[in-house]
């Protein structure tokens, strides 16, 4: 009996740490899409902006102090001839529905696609493209191949050679 009562009290005890040591997904509420490169979200009361992961966006490039006039003028043009793709990321992800995140150097990971996250998506589509000397083991092969597969594609930035010269800009700071 006395054994019998000390395995359950183990097993609690096990379990018990168990519980304490798992890391449940952070989940925030989506608010807002002002652009692809940003997000407002919540997490109970607290509203924070939420910029993706690993990557330049073309809206970042477009606000990057160090982007020239000539640029700026550029991007303005690519976007006029596609203007979907300037809201590519508010279609794509639903206001008012919980998503998982996770925060690593001031910016989020936001998985918008099942296991897919929201720069995987952005540079699939040729919205962004990755990081400078970009270095996380856990994202860099899936970054590198689905920006490759736009590069192919010849979608968004790679089809445009002026912006596609606009990023070398940002690889010489």
């Amino acid at each position: 009996m006395l054994q019998s009562f000390m395995r359950i009290i183990t097993l609690l005890f096990c379990f018990y740490c168990t519980c304490l040591y798992a890391k449940e997904p952070m989940m925030a509420l989506l608010i807002s899409v002002p652009s692809n490169d940003t997000q407002t979200l919540k997490i109970n009361q607290s509203l924070f902006i939420c910029k993706p992961y690993g990557i330049v966006s073309i809206e970042e490039l477009y606000n990057n102090t160090a982007t020239n006039e000539t640029c700026k003028r550029v991007i303005e043009k690519f976007y006029r001839k596609n203007p979907l793709l300037q809201y590519y990321t508010s279609e794509r992800l639903d206001k008012q529905q919980l998503y998982h995140i996770e925060l690593k150097e001031n910016r989020c990971i936001l998985y918008a696609q099942g296991q897919k996250t929201l720069s995987e998506l952005l540079l699939r589509q040729g919205l962004a493209f990755m990081r400078p000397f970009f270095e996380d083991s856990e994202f860099y092969h899936l970054f590198i191949k689905a920006q490759r597969n736009a590069k192919n594609e010849n979608l968004g930035i790679w089809s445009d050679q002026g912006i596609i010269e606009c990023m070398a800009e940002v690889y010489k700071e």
